[in-house]
């Protein structure tokens, strides 16, 4: 009778903690859906950025406080094919892709000044054989916070080439 007693002392023990054990996994089966929710969501957002990112006229680059290459959009991914004869790729340093060594100085100094807290913008003509003139940017460079912690440096890229032959053709025109 002590071993029956016993028996079902154990018994009712196990029930307990099957019911433990069963409430746990159903907060986990809960948790886990919650997730899996969440990462879609995610994915969703990612998706519909990426798109923003990749249907824009702008260039745009983000780089690391180390000046590595953390995203950067296909249109500056055609461009740097286009003017550089590379591929970006994630990680790299991108005073790389300068052509020159002064070029190399002058992006180097400008990721400096962005570093500083320094936003700034200006124009410049990229030369490339295949075109005539020069191809005239406005470039834009801001340091890029989170939480108001420093994380990098976004670049900005418009090609502005058309508004400045406009341009210059209202000058030519009103100088005659």
């Amino acid at each position: 009778q002590e071993k029956v007693l016993e028996t079902k002392r154990a018994y009712q023990q196990l029930q307990l903690i099957n019911e433990q054990v069963s409430e746990q996994n159903e907060k986990l089966r809960l948790q886990n859906d919650s997730i899996l929710n969440l990462f879609q969501e995610l994915k969703n957002h990612k998706n519909q950025l990426k798109a923003i990112f990749d249907n824009t006229r702008h260039s745009i680059i983000l780089l690391d406080v180390d000046g590595k290459l953390l995203f950067f959009n296909d249109i500056a991914k055609q461009n740097t094919q286009f003017f550089y004869k590379r591929e970006l790729e994630y990680g790299e340093v991108f005073t790389t892709y300068a052509r020159t060594k002064e070029e190399q100085v002058r992006l180097a100094d400008r990721f400096e000044r962005a570093l500083l807290g320094e936003s700034f913008v200006f124009d410049e003509d990229i030369f490339h054989e295949q075109f005539e003139n020069s191809v005239w940017f406005r470039i834009e460079y801001d340091p890029v916070y989170e939480e108001e912690r420093l994380i990098g440096v976004a670049i900005l890229m418009t090609d502005i080439s058309a508004m400045k032959r406009a341009t210059k053709r209202i000058e030519n025109q009103n100088q005659t």
